[in-house]
């Protein structure tokens, strides 16, 4: 695989994960209980669960050895994750990794098998593992045993993806909302970065909807998401379903003026998409949009407030524009 072509499938692989949520998980019970299960059938001291993500292998759940993180060139599931096939080392030190670092040291790998783990879409997006410091041999039945463990963490991700989705529009729900803002909140905290919010209402939806009905009200409320969520991606921005007609987007990194300029861009792509509402003013699908950002001292719910009222100003004075909060 030439050097642009890795960096495509890295690229991608960010992309299944972040869409995942999984950069979000913490102590998922699931996962803990298919590594429990394998650790006991199997009797094994060392049992994973991993992805592989900007080069880092982030550990989700795991048996035996307190991990967290670690450099991809560390880790040997990064090795199953980017041959997207098994790895099987029955003694370490004997094999074509002798001299990979995570093998060399003295209290190194001796024995891995690693199985690739991959999202809905079938991206290869890390691997579930067994590992020991002293060498083994498993049995054709206890991998296949490991090989079932990994397809439960892959029945779990896709239970995952319909959990945390809006029915109707594709887009993540209010629940799995509440969870990334809260996880974003933290981490801009932490890293004492930018962090704004914007929701968003389609003007005179229930006109729409008296007008042409259900059915074109809801082919509406897809076609507006689809343009939410093509205008504002980034690498952690999040866009959801809020409820009904109003829509919830979070701009990581991202300060308050050019979050109200994306916004802003946002409303005048709708307006040219030409969506018809034949009661609307315009004739129009228009939306109005409240933005606030992060300030000292605020809470989750201190941003959630103050970008429902600005949101408020946007519809009771006219519509069809974007209010940055006092």
């Amino acid at each position: 695989m030439d050097k642009l072509s890795a960096t495509l499938v890295d690229e991608i692989r960010d992309d299944a994960i972040e869409d995942l949520g999984l950069l979000h998980v913490r102590a998922d019970a699931t996962f803990s209980r298919v590594v429990q299960i394998a650790a006991t059938a199997l009797k094994a001291p060392n049992v994973a669960f991993s992805v592989l993500y900007r080069g880092e292998q982030i550990y989700l759940a795991f048996r035996g050895a307190p991990l967290s993180k670690l450099p991809s060139e560390l880790a040997l599931c990064s090795i199953t994750t980017r041959r997207s096939e098994v790895l099987l080392l029955e003694d370490a030190r004997q094999s074509e990794l002798k001299d990979h670092p995570g093998i060399q040291s003295d209290d190194g790998v001796r024995f891995y098998m690693g199985i690739p783990v991959r999202a809905p879409g079938g991206e290869t997006i890390g691997s579930f593992c067994l590992f020991d410091t002293q060498p083994r041999a498993l049995s054709i039945a206890e991998q296949r045993m490991l090989g079932e463990c990994a397809g439960l963490i892959e029945d779990a991700l896709q239970l995952r993806v319909l959990a945390s989705r809006d029915g109707l529009t594709g887009l993540l729900n209010r629940r799995e909302f509440d969870i990334r803002l809260k996880a974003e909140f933290r981490r801009s905290q932490r890293d004492q970065t930018s962090l704004s919010v914007s929701m968003v209402d389609i003007d005179h939806f229930k006109k729409l909807n008296d007008r042409l009905g259900h059915d074109a009200g809801d082919e509406a409320l897809k076609k507006v998401a689809a343009l939410i969520e093509a205008h504002v991606r980034g690498d952690r921005d999040v866009v959801c379903r809020f409820g009904g007609e109003e829509f919830a987007v979070v701009f990581s990194g991202l300060p308050l003026q050019p979050a109200c300029q994306r916004m802003d861009q946002l409303r005048e792509l709708i307006l040219a998409a030409a969506l018809e509402n034949p009661d609307a003013p315009l004739g129009l699908i228009s939306i109005s949009a409240g933005v606030t950002n992060m300030r000292a001292g605020d809470s989750v719910r201190d941003l959630l407030l103050r970008v429902d009222e600005a949101l408020y100003r946007a519809k009771s004075d006219g519509r069809n524009q974007v209010i940055a909060a006092d």
